[in-house]
């Protein structure tokens, strides 16, 4: 590397080592640094709303490898039938499903009379157009998720929409801090 190295050594003393090297300079870059948050979700219950089965196993792997409970239906309507019998802590949303779609059952859930209208929706779609994103959002979804889903985007999303995630949870409180 057209430099040298030299070495200074006392008994007793210690060793001095001098690197010379011949470097080219050059400017800095920002480092992209990912923070990695991850909450205690165990025992919060995800709605899976996903006509392909497959999506639907990756899905529930994420989550419950995050400690979620999952069921899961195959489109809007059966969606609508289980958040008016049974209570979640979050609903991910596929956009496009026979039956049903997810704008539909979005707004179907937005307009329950009870507490459930509340409940943390994530719309996922695969749909690149804006006006899409921006009917789920206008149904009513917190937050889309794009598929294939990022593992990493989803823990930003579940982090950042927090409080909303455990407003049914007893734990509430306790789980609004990382866990180290």
């Amino acid at each position: 590397m057209g430099g040298d190295i030299s070495l200074n050594s006392q008994e007793g003393m210690g060793s001095e080592f001098t690197v010379r090297v011949q470097l080219t300079p050059c400017e800095p870059k920002a480092l992209d640094v990912h923070t990695e948050r991850h909450l205690d979700y165990r025992g919060l219950k995800a709605l899976i709303v996903e006509d392909n089965r497959t999506n639907t196993i990756i899905i529930e792997t994420f989550m419950k490898r995050k400690g979620f409970i999952t069921s899961s239906v195959e489109n809007g309507e059966l969606a609508l039938k289980a958040v008016s019998t049974q209570q979640f802590d979050l609903i991910l949303m596929d956009n496009h499903m026979p039956v049903m779609d997810g704008v539909e059952a979005i707004a179907g859930i937005r307009n329950m009379l009870g507490r459930e209208k509340d409940t943390l929706i994530f719309g996922c779609t695969a749909d690149v157009f804006k006006e899409t994103r921006e009917r789920m959002l206008g149904a009513g979804a917190d937050f889309i998720v794009g598929k294939p889903i990022d593992e990493r985007v989803l823990d930003d999303a579940l982090y950042q929409y927090a409080n909303k995630l455990f407003q049914f949870s007893s734990k509430r409180n306790s789980n609004v801090e990382p866990l180290r």
